[in-house]
């Protein structure tokens, strides 16, 4: 008889496999415990974000006004033409634009500040229950000046009129360089929104931690004169008010907290 199979039967061999098979379970069992607990913490987050840290949202607002220093205006000259004198009404209508805008500037209104903004001509009709009628032609120009010398506003709309202009409209002031007092109403609206945060975390007992997300609306609203003069003979120059405009921010602020 072989004496190595003898002896890896005897009780020694039996032994090891029993060992063996223990140290088999245990390592099953450990791996199921293991599993079941990630299984557990991984029911716990369902429908929630482990990510989600606490947070609290404000708003500040900071407004600045400032006087306007230029103002824009549309002025038009329109003109009716039957239907057989188009061309000639199209070349009287460009005379007299041509002559406002050369008048407007001897007062101080430079070329870069002058700007045609639409010229068109269109059909013109009669509706009546008989039908439709063709009466002639519209033929339109309009011009949009820029005015950096406020006090000669209403003096240049007067004498546009009185050279042939039949329509006066969307008169505003605003600031042409409206970046600096933007910027002032944003620092503003900004401490503003802190001081409410920083208010708030105390009522509520919290701590500020850091800024998470930040947006802003500005904006803000120049005055507008609206007008019209139709005459074609002007009168006394209307006296324009300039008065102020408003630049607003609207911020908000998102802080985590703990």
């Amino acid at each position: 008889m072989d004496m190595n199979t003898e002896h890896s039967s005897g009780p020694e061999y039996w032994k090891s496999r029993h060992g063996l098979k223990i140290l088999v379970m245990l390592a099953i069992a450990f791996a199921a415990v293991v599993w079941g607990i990630g299984e557990i913490k991984s029911y716990k987050f369902i429908g929630s974000n482990p990510n989600t840290t606490r947070s609290i949202t404000v708003t500040g607002q900071g407004k600045q006004y400032v006087r306007a220093d230029v103002a824009t205006v549309q002025v038009s000259v329109s003109s009716d033409a039957g239907p057989t004198n188009l061309a000639e009404v199209q070349d009287r209508n460009s005379r007299t634009a041509n002559a406002v805008m050369a008048l407007v500037k001897t007062q101080g209104v430079k070329e870069d500040d002058i700007k045609t903004l639409n010229y068109s001509i269109s059909p013109r009709y009669n509706y009546s229950q008989n039908g439709q009628q063709f009466l002639g032609y519209t033929v339109r120009q309009d011009i949009q000046l820029k005015i950096r010398d406020l006090a000669q506003v209403g003096t240049i709309l007067n004498i546009a009129v009185q050279r042939g202009a039949n329509e006066v409209s969307n008169l505003q002031f605003t600031v042409d360089d409206p970046q600096k007092p933007q910027e002032d109403a944003r620092n503003e609206a900004i401490n503003d929104a802190k001081s409410n945060a920083e208010k708030l975390a105390k009522e509520l007992g919290v701590r500020l931690v850091r800024l998470t997300n930040y947006s802003e609306n500005a904006g803000g609203q120049p005055p507008i004169f609206y007008g019209a003069m139709a005459d074609g003979k002007g009168g006394p120059a209307p006296e324009i008010q300039v008065g102020q405009n408003e630049i607003r921010s609207n911020v908000t602020l998102t802080y985590e907290i703990e």
